[in-house]
């Protein structure tokens, strides 16, 4: 990004194919930021496309080479942001969840209080690398069916007094559907704006 600071990192996501033939595929690319990067230049540089079949992390040269790309991040912020201030109970420690916000592609819960060390030391430690998710996120849909997070955990940005858990989805959420969260056995119902 040019000239930006409070950058955490990014990754890459490929939404569901619609269809397996015609030889594209949809990719979002969530980056994890201080501040928004609407209208900032992105440069982005890509060596030798590499790819895994079966187990993560196994990975071989599809392609060798080198790629870069310049643009600018013209986009609409489709994000509902939620104001719940709901306690929990996390790995038996009291918690809150301040706010959730609700992307087409993600959910992201702002945690605080004052035991957010012992929450991260108590993930580090029971981590079991990538097959399970120690943390995950259901969203509980108003005609009864509902969708939980299974990949790998793949956000998490910790401040001293607050927690970042950020859960993309790979179905495309409409909020507008959603009847409710749920975290930690704890269901916060997501009243439409």
């Amino acid at each position: 990004m040019d000239a930006y600071s409070g950058f955490y990192g990014y990754g890459i996501i490929s939404l569901k194919d619609e269809n397996s033939n015609d030889n594209k595929i949809s990719m979002v690319m969530p980056i994890k930021t201080d501040e928004s990067l609407m209208g900032q230049k992105a440069h982005l540089g890509f060596t030798d496309l590499i790819g895994s079949d079966t187990k993560p992390g196994e990975f071989t040269t599809a392609v060798s080479g080198e790629w870069k790309a310049s643009f600018k991040l013209d986009f609409r912020n489709l994000s509902t942001d939620y104001q719940v201030d709901k306690p929990i109970k996390m790995v038996d420690y009291d918690a809150t969840i301040k706010t959730i916000s609700i992307s087409p592609i993600s959910v992201t819960l702002k945690i605080g209080g004052p035991f957010m060390k012992e929450i991260i030391n108590e993930y580090n430690n029971s981590y079991s690398g990538f097959d399970s998710d120690q943390y995950p996120i259901t969203i509980n849909y108003k005609d009864g069916s509902s969708e939980t997070t299974t990949r790998i955990f793949n956000g998490l940005i910790s401040a001293e007094d607050d927690l970042v858990v950020i859960k993309n989805f790979e179905n495309i959420i409409n909020d507008k559907e959603i009847k409710s969260i749920t975290f930690f056995d704890t269901e916060i119902p997501i009243i439409n704006k």
